[in-house]
């Protein structure tokens, strides 16, 4: 993340201290959030690798956070939050395909009535999003969006394409419009909808992802579909790509962060917290996905409740388009104190569209310290849904530490079949390549070190000790205030 004067590099260095430059952004050149850059490094002789920070004055800042190394190429190049030089990162409206309006840049700050108030990565007015300007007498007409050039997939099965969106609908009955994400094939032939969605009744920006694949290059194409509603937002944030295919909806194993589930803190502020096991204080000393202390999963702590007798957090999937009638969702939990009275889990299905609610699994785990597995069939699924997990504890009747911790969410299509007791078995994720990966969650930044001689350091900081002028509010890894990254 860039303001101001502030200037990023990324350098390789040579035994012989010769070097050169792979990726360099700056200079006047802001990035107000957070951009996912992927480089391919490749040389034929041994190197190290400098990450080259340059502020000229106060108001300069550089940050950084996520910094991993994986073997193979680097997934296509879809990667966007509309602040950057060019904001658009060249994608571009494509009228050639039979769109007939365009998708357009806009911010809460220019008071765009079609647009958002705020974009989704930066969280304030002052972020960049593409919209769609909503007029009268536009019902049926189509906008479409492409990324720059033809890519390739990095693997057999597809990547997976990251995204979110908004689509609202400020009058109820009236409908703005559908979004969907296709493929461009042969540079003319349009793909049916990958993914889709098409409920307007949600107020706020949303998680959404599909794998993307095919045999031979093509590009991504970001839909709207417009309907006879002229108040409202569509809009797209922070596009992104990972290697490999998407995991199942509602699924996971907090390796990388939340996978689109939203943390939903009390009225108090109490919230679940990400956590790399080696350094949690709740007790967990490894996760399940991993079974080390190199894992990571969410929790909620009784030391963090600091505000009166009750606090409580709930962890939000994206929503989901069902495609089966039934489905299992299962999960590990690791408990201090757990109870069905004063420190309570409980995992709720929510229909979306008639914002309804039932209690699907309450969660008793009775071995503290233990992983254990739970597992609910949730049946007569014919409605877009999402599933909530609801934590509740009554400080007052709890006597010292207590906490909840969650890992693994799975959440497959079928009902569940009992397998019996399971102890962890590593690795279902391999922990992670340590060679230059770190995400900053550590006190100690990994292997990185401090260069002594160039007059200025990094600082390994959080969004909950910065105000907003200094830095983002929360890190890139989690989307939460109290984890790290490092800023100069």
């Amino acid at each position: 993340m860039l303001e101001s004067q502030g200037q990023l590099e990324i350098l390789l260095v040579y035994k012989d201290n010769t070097s050169d430059t792979l990726w360099k952004r700056g200079g006047g050149m802001q990035f107000l959030d957070w951009r996912y850059e992927h480089l391919d490094l490749s040389s034929p002789n041994y190197y190290q690798l400098l990450i080259l920070a340059t502020t000229q004055g106060t108001a300069d800042r550089v940050r950084i956070d996520d910094v991993d190394l994986i073997h193979g190429p680097c997934p296509p190049s879809l990667t966007c939050n509309f602040d950057d030089e060019s904001q658009t990162c060249m994608w571009e409206n494509a009228f050639e395909l039979g769109a007939s309006l365009p998708w357009s840049i806009g911010s809460g700050s220019e008071n765009i009535s079609a647009g958002p108030d705020v974009d989704h990565s930066w969280g304030t007015s002052l972020g960049h999003y593409v919209y769609l300007d909503l007029q009268g007498n536009q019902d049926g007409e189509k906008a479409f969006y492409k990324n720059p050039d033809t890519i390739n997939t990095t693997t057999s099965d597809g990547d997976c394409f990251r995204f979110w969106f908004y689509l609202y609908s400020l009058d109820a009955g009236k409908d703005v419009g559908e979004l969907g994400v296709r493929l461009l094939l042969n540079e003319d032939t349009l793909s049916d909808r990958l993914w889709e969605h098409k409920y307007n009744g949600r107020d706020g920006w949303q998680y959404g992802e599909t794998t993307v694949k095919d045999e031979k290059n093509f590009r991504v194409i970001l839909e709207g579909l417009r309907l006879p509603g002229t108040a409202g937002h569509m809009a797209w944030d922070d596009l992104s790509v990972v290697r490999g295919p998407c995991k199942p909806p509602g699924t996971c194993d907090f390796e990388s962060g939340l996978c689109g589930w939203v943390d939903v803190p009390d009225s108090q502020g109490n919230s679940w917290e990400w956590l790399k096991a080696e350094e949690a204080s709740d007790g967990v000393l490894a996760d399940h996905t991993t079974n080390s202390g190199e894992g990571h999963y969410i929790s909620f702590d009784l030391e963090r409740c600091a505000f009166g007798s009750t606090c409580s957090a709930e962890l939000v999937s994206n929503d989901i388009t069902p495609t089966d009638s039934t489905y299992c969702f299962s999960l590990f939990m690791n408990s201090l104190q757990s109870n069905s009275d004063t420190n309570v889990v409980n995992v709720e299905i929510v229909n979306v569209e008639r914002n309804t609610s039932r209690v699907a699994m309450t969660l008793y785990n009775p071995f503290n310290y233990v992983w254990n597995n739970f597992k609910v069939s949730l049946n007569s699924i014919d409605y877009l849904f999402h599933l909530r997990v609801k934590v509740k504890m009554l400080q007052d009747f709890l006597n010292g530490q207590a906490y909840n911790a969650l890992d693994d969410l799975l959440l497959e299509t079928g009902s569940c079949q009992w397998t019996g007791p399971t102890t962890p078995v590593p690795i279902t994720t391999p922990a992670p390549e340590t060679k230059l990966t770190c995400d900053f969650e550590n006190s100690n930044p990994c292997d990185w070190t401090q260069d002594l001689t160039d007059g200025g350091d990094w600082v390994l900081t959080s969004g909950e000790h910065l105000n907003s002028d200094q830095g983002p509010l929360v890190d890139h890894t989690t989307h939460l205030a109290f984890s790290t990254a490092i800023s100069t």
